[in-house]
């Protein structure tokens, strides 16, 4: 997969410094939302400064809709004696943000938009946006 650097503009927010916002960057990307505002709705769903989201209200359900725009996730299981889709062999063209093991990310059209590369990672599943 292609990789693209982005923070998502967390560089121009009220917090630059911030740390462990994956879930934050990848759903501004995803929303259109500028950082502050996915940071502050994460905050008052339980998220804390510099620390993970791991809301399960949000996430573990199969779809999901947060500021206007709809999620549906999809699960890569395991496959016996098969290797996991992982960075190198997606291949899927739309919006999502994809899910590895301790972080998220947004890939629109196979291209990873973050703050590193996500080499030979695997991909555990993905919530598709749906415009």
């Amino acid at each position: 997969m292609k990789y693209i650097k982005c923070d998502s503009g967390r560089s121009q927010s009220k917090r630059p410094k911030q740390k462990n916002d994956c879930t934050v960057r990848a759903l501004a990307l995803a929303t259109g939302k500028e950082y502050d505002d996915v940071y502050d709705e994460l905050a008052r769903q339980g998220r804390k400064c510099n620390k993970g989201f791991k809301n399960k209200e949000m996430f573990n359900r199969k779809d999901f809709e947060v500021f206007g725009v709809k999620f549906r996730w999809e699960s890569y299981k395991a496959v016996k004696n098969e290797r996991r889709l992982n960075s190198d062999t997606w291949n899927k063209t739309g919006e999502f943000i994809v899910r590895t093991a301790k972080h998220t990310a947004y890939v629109k059209d196979n291209l990873l938009y973050d703050t590193f590369p996500m080499i030979d990672r695997c991909i555990y599943g993905s919530w598709e946006i749906i415009r």
